[in-house]
């Protein structure tokens, strides 16, 4: 009887370890699932920052490189427009030249102040 007992209580014993080990594997096993879905998600979420930031990286270079060519033509057309002043006044000069025979006049204008200067004498030359 006490053998009975003895085998009944160990054939009890390594069903409820038996019992345990299936449940511990069970738990490992959804412990895992969750895991892997938390990288997948993980995973997922970082690809789609990734994929955000690089978005809005485009259009700022886009953005900028647009202000830069539009910045870029801007300075050719003043700088055009600076050469073509420049040339205008070459063009000009010979004609502002005194011809043979000419003097300049220097006037003077009698103090007459204007309002917020001073009487001065001054000096009116071309």
């Amino acid at each position: 009887m006490e053998t009975e007992h003895r085998q009944l209580m160990r054939r009890a014993r390594e069903q409820v370890e038996a019992d345990f080990q299936i449940a511990m594997s069970a738990r490992r096993a959804e412990a895992m699932r969750e895991i892997t879905d938390q990288q997948a998600a993980a995973q997922a979420q970082a690809a789609q920052l990734i994929r955000d930031a690089t978005e809005r990286t485009n259009r700022i270079v886009a953005e900028a490189q647009q202000r830069a060519e539009r910045l870029d033509e801007r300075r050719q057309q003043t700088a055009a427009a600076l050469r073509a002043v420049g040339q205008l006044l070459a063009d000009v000069e010979p004609l502002l030249a005194s011809l043979p025979g000419e003097t300049l006049l220097k006037e003077t204008v009698p103090d007459e102040p204007e309002p917020g200067r001073s009487g001065a004498t001054r000096s009116l030359s071309p």
